[in-house]
């Protein structure tokens, strides 16, 4: 997968939201299946997960990490790293941001 610099960019330009620096493993459901990713860190909107592989840009996700259960979608990718935004405003619990 290549980095679409501009949505890349533009992802880094409205993070809005501090995010907590983490080494979790959490369970991503897509069309491809469950898979297992490691994420990197968290934010009450998204997450910035690793060992992403068969994803693109804007695909739909479900991702499950710790008790907390979200919609997400794919807003960046670069190499096997990818950017999640959770949808509606689906703040994590703070289970899953206590290191």
């Amino acid at each position: 997968m290549e980095l679409n610099h501009k949505s890349f960019e533009t992802a880094q330009a409205i993070r809005a939201t501090n995010r907590t620096s983490v080494l979790l493993s959490a369970r991503l459901i897509s069309v491809l299946g469950i898979a297992t990713v490691r994420v990197k860190d968290l934010s009450t909107t998204g997450a910035h997960i690793i060992d992403v592989e068969g994803l693109a840009i804007g695909d739909d996700v479900a991702f499950h990490c710790r008790d907390d259960f979200h919609v997400a979608e794919i807003v960046w990718i670069k190499g096997r790293e990818a950017g999640l935004r959770f949808y509606r405003g689906e703040g994590l619990g703070p289970q899953s941001l206590a290191a």
